[in-house]
């Protein structure tokens, strides 16, 4: 059961607000393209491996530890039919709320893997099976009945099978061996998701939502419900999130992969491979996909896997979220750096500088991008030539994106203070919404005012930013 708490909003003295920011170059950067981007004359052959050495390094020395089971994956605000979710990642599970009745709808992983169905698309496959046995229609209708009540635990295989031996003898073994795989393997899936980092991916219909699991597994699951449509293991960890377009899914593992899904049935499109870790969720624009990794490469891929370009002058690893706007990607990276890059070719616009990593994906308004820096500023430069407009201080680490929202910027630091700024000036608009514990996920908004962000305790904010912060909070576990 949710529990809501009262509203929120404590008041602070207002902080510093600018800083003079660096402008790093305008030069133009030459291109890579795959071929020469994979043999030995690119730099040394052993840049890739430095890079990923140095990223490792840095993440130790920033949070004790490369990504495990904490998780920091965004809330994701949902419409299904005439009802409104919110689908809260804690840790390892997703949480699936409704803020109005003050419940949590489901929960993914379930708590009771012994009423949890198998999933549709295994179900499918046992029904087929059933389907083509040589028996009476009556036997098939009572076999049907026993497959649909199968669970990933628990006896309910029980009854099946032995419906199975007393109907058609050993000629059912194929069928039982089926039923073992699928409960061995979801079973497997469901206790193996470990973490969830990356941002879940929805459906155009609102009823199927995309979760890449730490632990290698990818889940399509029903929004309304909860139940599995269809589960794959990637054999790979998963720091980034699910993205989708025309009913294709894309995401990157720590495999050094890049894998194109078919939504529907999770069929494998195609793999691209990559020279270092992909710990990002890809962009897609124009129906182009822009993915980058830990070795500091950005790529970007035609709908069909191929690589158009890879931009890898980044001097560290890149962890952050691209973002498309028009003609330019920006993305941020562990050399402390934000680089706009022409989408078209591949080649620098211009960057600039922090003291810190630039991991928390950019935000964009009207020709303004907001990037926040581990450096403790939100810095907001000019689309064109990255010339500052201002900076703010948000006095801790800033790894959370930005929400543009209403006529403000939501802004949220690590040590759990969230502020709204104005767009134009940076000035603080109203005062600071204290969080209870640290912030580390992505913040998001649903076009009405409201900005979600489950921070590290097992809460659900909803912050009302349509004029001064205030919240509505949700206890998730």
């Amino acid at each position: 059961m949710l529990t809501p708490r009262p509203d929120r909003n404590v008041s602070r003295e207002t902080m510093p607000a600018t800083r003079p920011l660096r402008i790093v170059s305008r030069e133009t950067i030459g291109l890579t393209p795959a071929a020469r981007r994979r043999n030995v004359s690119r730099e040394t052959i052993w840049r890739p491996a430095i890079l990923a050495l140095g990223a490792f390094a840095l993440l130790l020395a920033a949070c004790g530890a490369p990504p495990g089971p904490r998780g920091w994956a965004p809330a994701q605000p949902v419409v299904v039919g005439d009802r409104e979710f919110v689908l809260a990642p804690h840790r390892s599970h997703v949480y699936a709320v409704r803020p109005e009745s003050s419940f949590v709808q489901w929960q993914f992983p379930p708590q009771d893997r012994n009423s949890y169905p198998i999933s549709q698309q295994r179900l499918e496959g046992l029904l087929e099976l059933i389907e083509a046995l040589d028996v009476s229609a009556q036997q098939k209708e009572d076999l049907t009945s026993l497959a649909e009540g199968l669970t990933v635990s628990g006896g309910s295989d029980d009854a099946l099978k032995d419906a199975l031996r007393d109907t058609v003898g050993d000629q059912g073994d194929a069928i039982t061996d089926y039923i073992d795989a699928t409960r061995d393997v979801e079973n497997d899936a469901l206790r193996d998701v470990r973490a969830l980092y990356g941002e879940i991916a929805v459906s155009e219909d609102a009823e199927t939502a995309y979760i890449a699991a730490f632990g290698g597994w990818v889940f399509a699951i029903e929004t309304a419900t909860g139940q599995a449509r269809w589960i794959i293991e990637t054999k790979d960890e998963m720091v980034g999130g699910i993205a989708i377009d025309d009913g294709t899914l894309y995401f990157g593992t720590k495999g050094d992969e890049v894998y194109s899904l078919e939504a529907a049935t999770g069929a494998v499109n195609w793999r691209f491979e990559t020279s270092g870790e992909v710990w990002v969720t890809p962009a897609i624009a124009d129906g182009a996909i822009y993915v980058a990794s830990m070795d500091g490469v950005l790529h970007k891929l035609t709908p069909e896997g191929e690589e158009v370009w890879a931009f890898d002058s980044a001097g560290a690893g890149i962890a952050a979220n691209p973002t498309v706007d028009g003609d330019t990607v920006y993305v941020g990276s562990f050399d402390k750096k934000l680089y706009a890059v022409n989408a078209g070719d591949g080649t620098m616009r211009w960057s600039i500088s922090a003291d810190n990593w630039f991991w928390g994906q950019p935000a964009i308004s009207d020709g303004i991008v907001y990037a926040p820096s581990l450096d403790g500023r939100v810095y907001a430069v000019n689309e064109a030539d990255g010339q500052e407009a201002w900076s703010f201080d948000a006095g801790s680490p800033v790894r959370s994106a930005p929400a543009v929202v209403e006529d403000g910027l939501v802004v949220a630091a690590r040590d759990g203070d969230v502020f709204k700024l104005n767009l134009q000036t940076g000035e603080r608009m109203g005062g600071t919404l204290v969080v209870g514990s640290n912030i580390e996920s992505n913040l998001t908004a649903d076009g009405d005012g409201n900005v979600f962000v489950v921070p590290r305790d097992a809460t659900l904010y909803v912050i009302d930013a349509t004029d001064d912060l205030t919240a509505s909070t949700f206890q998730l576990d």
